[in-house]
């Protein structure tokens, strides 16, 4: 499950898409998935629905921060992403990035919280590839994804 929501997260933030803004009542989201939603993000604000084949994404504003929530068709939470800076990432997970991915930038890091731990997904890039790691137990990234450029 960990492995298809971070796959899930990679999709999202890899294609770079815009997300199509609807309204907080949107119709064409289940009344009992946006009841779950709001009753757990009280202060959500410029809320934005997107439906994937699988899941309904969330974006939202909170306390100034994008966060990302997750939900299954039958509206379960599935896990919630938020963008982090390198600076919060355990000195195990810095160290790693910075001894065997030198080359490479990051361009997009999120702490994501599911139903167990919270874990972090990285997304680096060179001239060649983008690579998207998982983080295990704050100690270790597993590589989730590699794509090659064209």
């Amino acid at each position: 499950m960990k492995k298809k929501i971070t796959l899930i997260l990679a999709a999202c933030f890899l294609t770079a898409t815009t997300l199509f803004a609807k309204k907080p009542n949107d119709p064409s989201v289940p009344a009992d998935l946006q009841e779950n939603f709001s009753a757990h993000y009280i202060n959500a604000r410029q809320i934005s629905w997107d439906k994937e084949p699988d899941y309904y994404l969330v974006s939202f504003l909170m306390a100034g921060t994008r966060f990302f929530a997750y939900y299954s068709d039958d509206a379960s939470f599935m896990a919630i992403a938020h963008p982090v800076l390198s600076d919060i990432l355990p000195q195990d997970l810095k160290n790693s990035v910075k001894s065997n991915y030198s080359d490479y930038w990051i361009t997009d890091l999120y702490q994501v919280s599911d139903h167990h731990q919270p874990y972090y997904v990285i997304i680096l890039e060179n001239a060649d590839q983008k690579i998207v790691l998982k983080s295990d137990s704050n100690k270790h990234w597993e590589i989730q994804k590699r794509i090659k450029k064209d």
